[in-house]
Formats: C-alpha cells, sequence, structure tokens
C-alpha cells in the first residue's frame, strides 16, 4: 500500500503492528488539512484519549504564551474539544493547566524555545528497486511532531524534548528509558538539526505526577532508523486490499470504530442475521445450515469456562504475588496499601437525600465526591466515615 507523503510516523508503526485494518484507516488523518478534529476519527475514540489531545491544545498555547492566563488556556482547549469530552473534564483541565503553566515558566529560566507542535520528517531511505508500492529513486521518511523543542541558554549544542502527557496512569524511569517514541524523537530532532546537536534530554512531563528525564545513545538511534526503514518497506510491499481485510484482536477493538464492521466479531454479525431470520420464521435448521449456530454455541459455552478458569488463575495469582512480593520473570512486584473510607447507606441518605442512594447498600468516597466537597456537608460526612482500604499489587518491568 501507499504510504500518505512517503512518510510513517512511530505511533502508526505502532498500529501497523497492533491491527492493519485499524491502520489503513487512521492513516486518512494524514491526508486531511488541520484544523477541527474530524469527527469520524474521534467519535468511537475514548475519553482519556479525546482529554489528551484537548491537553496538547492547551499545552501549545501555554509553551507559546507562559503568562497566559489558565482560564484562557483552558478555552483555547474547550473550544475545539468540548463536543468530545464530559462536563467534569473542564475542572480537571483547569488544574492541569495550571501545572503546566507553572512548569513552563520554571523552563524558561534555563531554556529558549526553538519549537512547539511542528510537523517534521527526515529522510530514512532512497527506494532501491520497485517491489510493491516501493518506488525507485523515490526517499522515504520518518514522520515526527514534538510537543516543545527547547535549547539550553548555557549550551546551545544541547537540546531539550519535552512530551506532554496527562494520564492518569504514572509511568516510571525504567518506561521512559525503553520507550520507542521517544528514541524517535531523539533520533528525528538530530537528523533535523545535524552537527549543532552535540546533547538530547527527553523531558517527560507527565502532569499529573512527576516529571522525568531520559536520553538516548548512537546504538539506540541506529537501531531505530533500521526499524523504520524495515517497517515502512513491508508496510509498502503489502497490497492495500491485503492490509484491508488483516484484523487482529487487541487491547483496542472495545472502542475501535471499525468494530461493527470488522471480522474479529464475525459471530457477532451472524448471530445477527440468524435471529433476524429467526424473527422471520424461518426454519431454524436453514438458519443453521447459514450460520453454523450450534459450533458458535460450543464456543461460547468453552469461552465461559476459559474465562472463569483465567479469573480464578488470576485471583490465586495475584493474592500469592501480594503474599509474596518480589523479582519473578522480568517483572517486580510490590505491594502499596489503598486508604478508602466508607460509609453505610443510610447515614448518607439521611444528609443528601433519597435519590442519591437508590439500590446502593454502601457508598465509596469517589460516588459522593461532590458531597465531600461541600464545606456545609463535607466534615458531617467525613465524621461518619469508617475505615476502609484494599492492597493493591504494582509490577513493573526490570530493567535490563
Amino acid at each position: 500500500m501507499k504510504l500518505p507523503q512517503n512518510s510513517l510516523g512511530v505511533s502508526d508503526a505502532g498500529q501497523w503492528h497492533d491491527c492493519p485494518k485499524l491502520f489503513l484507516r487512521n492513516m486518512q488523518r494524514h491526508t486531511k488539512l488541520k484544523g477541527a478534529p474530524d469527527p469520524q476519527l474521534v467519535a468511537h475514540s475514548s475519553h482519556p484519549l479525546n482529554y489528551g489531545s484537548a491537553m496538547h491544545e492547551a499545552a501549545l498555547a501555554i509553551v507559546k504564551d507562559p503568562d497566559i492566563y489558565p482560564d484562557d488556556a483552558v478555552d483555547v482547549a474547550w473550544k475545539k474539544w468540548s463536543p468530545y469530552l464530559k462536563p467534569e473534564h473542564h475542572a480537571e483541565m483547569k488544574t492541569d493547566v495550571i501545572t503546566m503553566i507553572e512548569r513552563s515558566k520554571e523552563a524558561l529560566d534555563t531554556l529558549d524555545l526553538v519549537a512547539a507542535e511542528e510537523d517534521w520528517k527526515v529522510p530514512v531511505f532512497v527506494g532501491s528497486e520497485t517491489e510493491g508500492d516501493e518506488v525507485e529513486g523515490e526517499w522515504y521518511y520518518y514522520r515526527f511532531r514534538v510537543d516543545a523543542l527547547y535549547r539550553r541558554k548555557d549550551d546551545p549544542s544541547h537540546y531539550v524534548i519535552r512530551d506532554f502527557k496527562s494520564t492518569r496512569r504514572q509511568k516510571f524511569q525504567s518506561d521512559i528509558d525503553e520507550d520507542i517514541q521517544f528514541t524517535g524523537y531523539d533520533f528525528g530532532v538530530r537528523a533535523m538539526l545535524g552537527d549543532g546537536v552535540a546533547k538530547v534530554t527527553i523531558w517527560y512531563d507527565q502532569v499529573k505526577h512527576y516529571e522525568i528525564f531520559s536520553s538516548r545513545d548512537e546504538n539506540d538511534r541506529q537501531a531505530f532508523q533500521e526499524y523504520m526503514e524495515s517497517t515502512i518497506k513491508a508496510i509498502l510491499a503489502t497490497p492495500t486490499e491485503e492490509v484491508m481485510d488483516t484484523f487482529k484482536l487487541n487491547e483496542w477493538c472495545s472502542w475501535c470504530p471499525l468494530l461493527d464492521k470488522c471480522g474479529v466479531i464475525g459471530y457477532a454479525n451472524d448471530l445477527a442475521l440468524a435471529d433476524i431470520a429467526l424473527n422471520r420464521g424461518e426454519n431454524p435448521a436453514k438458519v443453521s445450515k447459514a450460520v453454523d449456530l450450534p459450533q458458535y454455541v460450543k464456543d461460547y459455552e468453552r469461552a465461559k469456562q476459559a474465562t472463569r478458569a483465567l479469573k480464578e488463575y488470576m485471583d490465586r495469582m495475584s493474592s500469592w504475588l501480594k503474599d509474596n512480593p518480589g523479582s519473578y520473570a522480568e517483572r517486580t512486584y510490590t505491594v502499596s496499601t489503598v486508604q478508602a473510607p466508607k460509609w453505610a447507606a443510610e447515614d448518607v441518605v439521611e444528609l443528601v437525600g433519597e435519590d442519591f442512594i437508590k439500590n446502593l447498600p454502601d457508598v465509596t468516597k469517589t460516588s459522593i465526591k461532590k458531597y465531600l466537597d461541600d464545606p456545609n456537608i463535607g466534615p458531617q460526612l467525613m465524621a461518619m466515615s469508617r475505615p476502609g482500604g484494599y492492597t493493591r499489587l504494582n509490577s513493573k518491568k526490570n530493567k535490563e
């Protein structure tokens, strides 16, 4: 298949591995003009992804003007992304924006802004022969965009790549040191700016948590270039029709916009046809012949059994690891205690009314957050709380 502008980004490459069918569909965004989000591309996206996109919009405004008022930065993002977010995201965004502004102002003590959200392409290889859609003599590129690129005031050859992340899941040093996306950024900046770059620092700015700084070496950059070249060649050599028909079950299937058209849920589509036919009064034998219902039912029962077995296995392993934390199979497991006070339903009803507590035998801190924040009610609720909590199993990959 052909690549838009003969170029491929590292996130596109990752999607190629996850599901070629979705990769093909999402490459549309590289052929569209900049502007408002494409409703077709975000309508089925998750709220965390849309929130991340909105925060990048605010971050761009902040990087260009660190003295911007928090409300103005929020308005910039909200104007573009509010149709794809929830009302509660507005207050969350305000908090995150304030953090980004504070960190941006501190950065200006030592850094000068070079670029923000600019689309760059660097050549990876030139086509040597016609194979699939690869054309001899044409250049193929690695495409990337960094949130912000700075240069140190005391050393103009030292560049800093800043990447904003607004996710709730905290990442750690080993996560960033091993992330291929940041290897790609290092490779791209050095290729774009040439000999003027002596050092590159990656600044992973996770807005809801602490900042992480990382770097790459020449071996990392060489391996990245070879990976991108091989991946681009593999995509070019695969016919578009084959890409269109190649789907893979992966963690994103549950929100994928292609779900109702994808072979991953062929069972569901066939069963829907069978249901329609049966409702028309057609002979069940005829339906079973067209759609292998007995086999689907058999698979369903096996899937239920497998799910129960896997859940039991996960519960047992989780319990054992909580009792025996340590390093196993290249991962380190630790246990933390999460405080989670609870309330009796009748106590909350007495304060906030019956409508709130319908069909809930127990109340958690999350479910009554807005009441806890109310200065007229919150202190009374806290006085009614009883001790609670749970242990959480944490794991991370060991650094080699």
